[in-house]
């Protein structure tokens, strides 16, 4: 069966959708459609509810404070002067200052995510470094870290302060745990009955921020993040555990997205079952997968094909995995976006050069299911702007990485330099010296 062909029949369903869909967003200004915190819910707020809540967080003069003056500047300087360092002790190559260096930028910005398995749907709060002149820099070190701790079977993703929480709660406390595991801030541990409530008193008197609950769970287990923990014949077995914000929502097989990542979610759930879940349970698990796909949208045909040839490909790894991490091939990718029926025909070119082709999806929700996070100016924005003259119909087309306000304030600083040499600064000096707009 050709899926691409189901998938192109639906598609003016679809974009009748959108458009009904940017109507209604477009007739009711006073709505926010954002996602939960957790489950994978898309949430209808009222947007003056919204901004309420956000403010009464942004209030708490213990956690936040009000700066005068914009830090950016001083920020930017900061980590060109690093960056320098490195360059200089040979840290760091030509390639990797040139990557990180930043002349301008913007501040990271906050938003708040609905935490709908809470009474009052409290919000959380999200500071986002994306496009932050943060980022770049964030990026590197998180990838240096990563590779330092992948042969590291202990390495837990975590803060520093929980794990001085830790050390000082347990080790000086003298707490005996049958068995200890901690994933950010959920936490969970074997000790006496008697011992319970005292050593999450322990816990909730390290800082007045900080305030643990604790679940005893029951006769069948206790929950730990998507696992359940049981006990069979004196060892520990695990299960997949959904909370009730799951919404069992996966990527649409409808949605405009190229088939690898619709087989991809199938193979991603199917491994999870296999990884997290004692082969007792796996008929039940997998039972539940094709249920959910099928309200996803995906034909039972294409699930049936994705989890046989998966099994497959598991089976003949075994058999033929004599090779160790250290000969594995690094993987090169190129990002194209997405384009069903012609984006495909870029893969077979790209064998041929040594690398990968990965997909961008052009149209995606997000257009429609936005986070909150306050929106940047034209000024405080970089990317390709024009100059137009509004005299005539001369312009000049610029791309920039600083800020749209940044790069006029040079244009216009070159402008007063006299020369009469063909560059971008006559260029702007004819437009310039005349009444213009921008259009980015």
């Amino acid at each position: 069966m050709e899926f691409n062909s189901v998938k192109t029949f639906e598609n003016n369903i679809l974009r009748e959708g959108v458009m009904e869909v940017k109507r209604f967003i477009s007739d009711n200004p006073d709505i926010l459609i954002t996602r939960a915190d957790k489950g994978n819910t898309t949430v209808i707020m009222n947007l003056d509810n919204y901004k309420s809540k956000m403010n009464e967080l942004l209030a708490d003069q213990s956690t936040y404070m009000v700066v005068s003056k914009d830090p950016t500047n001083k920020i930017t300087t900061k980590i060109r002067s690093l960056l320098t360092k490195w360059k200089q002790k040979s840290y760091i190559d030509e390639y990797t200052y040139k990557k990180l260096h930043v002349s301008d930028g913007v501040l990271p910005r906050c938003y708040g995510l609905p935490k709908i398995h809470k009474e009052g749907h409290p919000l959380r709060m999200i500071v986002s470094y994306i496009n932050s002149f943060f980022y770049p820099l964030a990026n590197f070190l998180k990838t240096m870290i990563e590779d330092g701790n992948k042969r590291n079977f202990s390495f837990i993703k975590n803060s520093f302060e929980v794990a001085d929480l830790e050390r000082e709660i347990l080790t000086t406390n003298n707490i005996i745990t049958s068995f200890y595991f901690r994933y950010v801030d959920d936490i969970v541990l074997a000790i006496q009955n008697d011992k319970v409530e005292s050593t999450l008193e322990l816990f909730n008197f390290y800082h007045e921020k900080i305030k643990f609950t604790v679940d005893y769970g029951d006769k069948n287990g206790i929950n730990f993040l998507d696992i359940k923990l049981m006990k069979q014949d004196g060892k520990i077995i695990l299960d997949i555990y959904k909370k009730l914000t799951n919404s069992g929502r996966f990527l649409n097989f409808y949605s405009n997205h190229p088939m690898v990542h619709e087989r991809g979610v199938i193979i991603g759930q199917f491994d999870r079952i296999l990884d997290l879940s004692h082969p007792k349970f796996h008929d039940k698990n997998i039972t539940n997968l094709i249920h959910t796909f099928l309200m996803n949208g995906y034909p039972l045909e294409f699930i049936f094909s994705m989890i046989i040839n998966r099994i497959k490909t598991l089976e003949n790894r075994i058999i033929s995995n004599n090779n160790n991490d250290e000969n594995e091939i690094v993987k090169k990718f190129f990002v194209i976006s997405y384009l069903n029926n012609v984006s495909e025909k870029f893969k077979k070119i790209s064998h041929n050069y040594g690398f990968n082709i990965a997909y961008r999806p052009i149209n995606r929700l997000n257009r429609f299911i936005k986070t909150g996070k306050d929106c940047l100016c034209k000024d405080d924005q970089c990317d390709v702007y024009r100059i137009s003259c509004l005299d005539c119909e001369s312009s000049y087309v610029g791309q920039t990485k600083r800020k749209l306000k940044t790069r006029i304030k040079e244009h216009k600083a070159d402008i007063r330099k006299s020369t009469d040499a063909m560059s971008v600064s006559r260029v702007t000096r004819l437009i310039i010296n005349r009444e213009w707009k921008i259009t980015f």
